[in-house]
């Protein structure tokens, strides 16, 4: 690092260095059954014939080495610029070359110029760089390893039975892949006021995701199941806003309180031509990506309807499937917002966050399989026909006639919403995904702490620097239209693919009891 006073109005500083990273891993794993010598005291492979016999291994080799410089420079002790740079080679595309990674920051502090008592502190400031995801190893080129030639239908040849031949992978080598770059733009202002008892911290960003990598299905007469591409184009904006108050200050008590609130929009610009690709989920509900549309979209079976919105009805006064799937959900919040408090009088501390996500969407593929069984909270319902009603299926409930079920119109007339229509395409086994959106707003208390810090007197005479003694609670309230999950919970856990419920596993409330101790 150097460290430079050019002159009494400028300063510099800089940081240059190298990094080289290598990641390696082989493994063999296997399964074998029918043991030759089921006494043996410790299994190891090769005890059974080969018919009996599944062996395979994985070998992974890749590296990264790069170089790295930052700048700073300061000018009158007001305006604060850094211009950083990164440049490496990649082993998992080497047709690359050098890739540069580029950013600079700059921001002005313009406290002294208004510093009345009320603003004391003022800065505006404003950033641009980049990053990047290198490829998946070996996905730049066609691979081969030991195994078999299987199918769809469970047919194949079972590599273990001809003494483990080298198969070409079901993947196409992509020899013109190249990084995924995201670029990013944010201009903000930070603001104290009051002593700095209140401060106000506003962001504006632009980010644009060049170059997406994903494995998009080809044409199975190419020999290949799939590719590795730079197919998507993915843009993010909005605005980010921290507010942060210190309520009250005496010699006992001290209060303050936190409050952020952020909104996103992001929208899939390009996919490469590709209509739609599947992050996760069924083939008749998923999330996803595709033109036009926000990331992890969920797409599904619709209702087929007229120019105006109306249902199509068919000749029971039920609504028709359409023939092609559509985007039913969009699992992104239009907005997140957190409150957090937190309350200390002498060597008490007590702290809770709040939080909520707003205009979020989720197929609840549970609530659409239990109404199908009948035993949804929805079916558990008994109805007066007011006037002669038909059912999914045509059959006539007459007026007077008590019912299992609920009197609906779609938009041709009354009709009885039963177990035909739960089995069909009001339930969770139909053609029809839309039925099953939820909106998923959430409200929850995510935390509540009570401590309590030992004072220097009992410190000194256990012989310690400090002892604090805390009691947590989390999740401990959830506010939500949703039933019977937290739409918090997503079926495919941490993944790109978000929004879906079926029968995940239930959200949980915890409770901590922590004691830190220093010497």
């Amino acid at each position: 690092m150097v460290h430079t006073i050019i002159n009494e109005d400028i300063g510099f500083s800089g940081i240059v260095g190298l990094q080289n990273f290598q990641y390696q891993l082989r493994g063999a794993y296997g399964e074998e059954s029918s043991f030759t010598n089921p006494d043996e005291v410790f299994i190891n492979f090769g005890n059974a014939t080969s018919e009996n016999s599944n062996i395979t291994d994985y070998t992974r080799k890749d590296r990264k080495s790069g170089a790295y410089a930052v700048l700073n420079f300061d000018f009158w002790d007001q305006v604060l610029l850094e211009i950083t740079g990164r440049a490496e080679y990649l082993s998992s595309i080497p047709d690359r070359g050098l890739i540069f990674y580029p950013s600079a920051s700059v921001g002005w502090d313009f406290s002294s110029y208004v510093d009345t008592g009320v603003i004391s502190f003022g800065k505006i400031r404003a950033s641009y760089g980049e990053v990047g995801i290198e490829p998946v190893p070996y996905s730049a080129k066609t691979v081969f390893s030991t195994g078999g030639i299987l199918s769809s239908w469970g047919d194949g040849f079972d590599g273990s039975l001809y003494g483990n031949p080298l198969t070409r992978s079901a993947a196409r080598g992509n020899p013109d892949l190249k990084e995924e770059r995201k670029k990013k733009f944010e201009i903000g202002v930070d603001l104290r006021f009051f002593s700095n008892d209140l401060s106000l911290s506003a962001t504006y960003y632009n980010n644009e995701t060049v170059d997406g990598l994903l494995e998009l299905p080809t044409a199975p007469s190419n020999g290949f199941s799939q590719e590795y591409r730079n197919a998507a184009t993915i843009t993010n904006r909005g605005i980010e806003i921290d507010l942060n108050a210190t309520l009250l200050r005496k010699e006992n008590w001290f209060w303050s309180m936190n409050l952020n609130f952020t909104s996103n929009r992001n929208t899939v610009e390009s996919l490469s031509g590709s209509d739609y690709f599947i992050l996760n989920g069924f083939t008749s509900t998923s999330s996803g990506v595709a033109e036009g549309q926000p990331f992890g979209v969920i797409r599904g079976g619709v209702f087929e309807r007229e120019s105006n919105g109306n249902y199509v009805l068919n000749s029971n006064g039920f609504p028709t499937a359409s023939s092609t799937d559509g985007y039913v959900g969009d699992p992104n919040p239009e907005w997140r917002s957190g409150f957090g408090t937190t309350l200390n009088y002498k060597n008490f501390s007590l702290s809770s966050f709040v939080e909520t996500s707003q205009g979020n969407d989720v197929w609840n593929g549970t609530a659409g399989v239990l109404r199908f069984f009948g035993i949804g909270t929805d079916t558990d319902v008994e109805t007066v026909a007011s006037q002669d009603l038909r059912t999914a299926t045509g059959r006539l409930i007459p007026q007077g006639t008590t019912f299992r079920g609920r009197e609906v119109d779609f938009g041709g007339g009354p009709v009885a919403a039963d177990q035909d229509w739960w089995t069909g395409n009001g339930g969770g086994f139909g053609d029809v995904s839309e039925e099953a959106i939820e909106d998923a707003s959430w409200v929850r208390i995510r935390e509540v702490t009570l401590a309590y810090t030992f004072p220097k007197k009992t410190l000194d005479k256990l012989g310690l620097s400090s002892m604090k003694l805390s009691l947590s609670g989390r999740n401990l309230f959830l506010f939500t239209d949703i039933e019977g999950f937290d739409p918090e919970n997503n079926l495919s856990g941490a993944s790109k693919g978000r929004g879906l419920e079926y029968f995940s596993n239930p959200g949980t409330r915890s409770y901590l009891t922590t004691l830190r101790i220093a010497f």
